[in-house]
């Protein structure tokens, strides 16, 4: 009888250990996640700052009769700046699409041990 209670008590331990690591792990992918969201949001109002400064050069130029815009540097400048801060809002999208599976897939580890614990003891 003692040395069932032991195994059992080992297995409940074993269990409870795989639990808080799937948990803990979740959390971290959630942090994730939510920095890479902030960093989304950060970039995305560069972007419409850029865009602005983008359509007042545009305007600046026309008042002052220059047709030809493409051929000015700072709005070259600027054209690239968006371009390159469109790069990184889609790369942290990649990111972010990543560990959302990720996190999905912890969550249901955890339910399933959780699930499995309760059929074992309970």
């Amino acid at each position: 009888m003692n040395i069932d209670f032991r195994r059992n008590l080992q297995q409940v331990g074993t269990i409870f250990v795989g639990v808080v690591q799937k948990s803990a792990d979740s959390a971290m992918a959630f942090s994730r996640g939510a920095v890479t969201n902030y960093g989304i949001t950060s970039l995305s109002s560069k972007k419409e700052k850029i865009a602005g400064e983008i359509i007042d050069r545009v305007a600046v130029l026309l008042r002052e009769g220059q047709s030809e815009v493409c051929r000015d540097e700072a709005l070259t400048k600027l054209v690239a700046r968006f371009n390159e801060i469109e790069r990184d809002i889609a790369e942290h999208k990649k990111q972010t699409s990543g560990l959302e599976d990720r996190f999905t897939s912890i969550v249901k580890k955890c339910e399933s041990s959780i699930s499995s614990l309760k059929k074992k003891f309970l």
